[in-house]
């Protein structure tokens, strides 16, 4: 790992505080154990090495097997509302190429 990948993991770490509804202790814990883990971290991993152990980290803390969720499901959402209108431009732009 970059040391510069340091950074992008605590602000990442840094929106899920913000964006979840987590008690305040919780967040506390949270965070101890997170500077714990990102200060002792061999810079030789992978960062998808270190994501995985900083998100088994907060799924274990939270006790909550899908942090994410809420914010997937809401993004589909709204990515499957322009569906229709891609299906039709590409059946549009897919006739006029015949």
């Amino acid at each position: 790992m970059n040391y510069e990948c340091t950074f992008c993991f605590i602000r990442s770490f840094e929106n899920l505080l913000k964006f979840h509804p987590i008690k305040e202790e919780l967040k506390n814990k949270l965070v101890k154990d997170f500077i714990s883990y990102i200060s002792a971290v061999d810079l030789n991993e992978l960062n998808p090495e270190i994501a995985r152990d900083i998100h088994n980290m907060i799924r274990n803390i939270m006790n909550n097997p899908d942090p994410y969720k809420a914010q997937k499901k809401e993004s589909n959402e709204y990515f499957l509302s322009f569906n229709d209108q891609m299906r039709c431009d590409w059946e549009v732009n897919w006739r006029k190429k015949r």
